[in-house]
């Protein structure tokens, strides 16, 4: 008849073989998490050929942003908001009818004609200032604040100047009478990060003109 430590080793001995048994079979099978870097493990488990799939996250346009914000100042009844984004949709249909690519409205062209909305607002502002009219200037920076969400960050002055510096290296004009050439490739290379008026000024600067 064992004894009771007899009955018990072998008891913990089983217990060890079924265990290491159990965690040998289950390191083979690949984990399937819902979050977290074991998320990311998942996805990668398909890349060879184990796991579920990968996910592709689409790309969200500036005008996908532009309906979907249109939805959600509906919902807060942002007029103000609601208001600026129709009609910068309004205007961005009426620009995609004009030109090449018709009915094609890209991320370029909503920088192009945001840029253009908040250039009017700036000018309006002015304008209103000017006559004293302050709630009407302050609803013009409202609209402008909205627009510039599709803006890219403006560069800076210095950034400005090496950008056109590069340009004239590449360029290599003849002294300030290069200066329409110069303002060609620099407008083309700062296409909505720069404002015209600032490039030429920086141009003109170090052209000597």
């Amino acid at each position: 008849m064992c004894s009771i430590w007899e009955r018990r080793a072998e008891y913990m001995e089983r217990f060890s073989t079924d265990l290491r048994r159990s965690t040998k079979k289950t390191a083979t099978m690949p984990t399937i998490a819902t979050r977290g870097p074991a998320r990311r493990y998942a996805i990668g488990c398909r890349l060879s050929g184990i796991g579920p799939p990968c996910v592709t996250i689409p790309t969200v346009t500036f005008y996908d942003r532009i309906q979907a914000e249109m939805v959600e100042a509906r919902r807060r009844r942002d007029d103000v908001a609601l208001g600026t984004l129709s009609l910068l949709k309004s205007e961005l249909v009426r620009a995609s009818k004009e030109g090449p690519g018709a009915g094609n409205i890209n991320d370029e062209l909503v920088v192009r004609v945001a840029r253009k909305e908040v250039k009017r607002r700036e000018e309006a502002i002015a304008v209103y200032r000017k006559a004293g009219r302050e709630e009407s200037a302050r609803r013009e920076e409202a609209e402008m604040g909205v627009l510039r969400g599709f803006l890219p960050a403006a560069l800076s002055e210095q950034e400005i100047e090496a950008e056109v510096r590069a340009v004239i290296a590449e360029v290599k004009p003849d002294g300030p009478k290069g200066f329409g050439l110069v303002m060609k490739a620099a407008t083309a290379r700062l296409a909505g990060r720069a404002d015209g008026t600032q490039v030429a000024a920086v141009a003109r600067r170090l052209l000597g003109s």
